[in-house]
């Protein structure tokens, strides 16, 4: 599934990519298809990291869980969840959002 939605989103890209200059609405519609689909491709990935946190494999874990926070940004919901579980992991030593009485 995550191979999938990976070149679905790269499709969409690539199509918003060829129409843009050229027909905003189709190049807009196709990179709001690409974030769609990334979106998804990011939320399987994060499933399955969990699984495999579950089933005590964090070396196949954290591969998955960097690729959300570097594709979804630590900013939002997902990222912020891939990152705690790094954080649980023991792969990264720094809570974020870091509380104000620690900075």
């Amino acid at each position: 599934a995550r191979q999938v939605f990976n070149q679905l989103s790269t499709f969409y890209q690539q199509l918003s990519d060829s129409f843009s200059g050229i027909e905003s609405l189709i190049a807009e519609r196709q990179r709001k298809k690409a974030l769609d689909a990334a979106q998804l491709r990011d939320r399987t990935t994060y499933q399955l990291a969990l699984v495999h946190r579950s089933n005590n494999n964090p070396e196949l874990a954290v591969p998955l869980l960097l690729q959300i926070v570097r594709s979804q940004n630590p900013t939002t919901d997902l990222g912020k969840r891939a990152y705690q579980q790094l954080l649980e992991l023991g792969f990264v030593d720094t809570p974020y959002p870091r509380s104000r009485s620690s900075n």
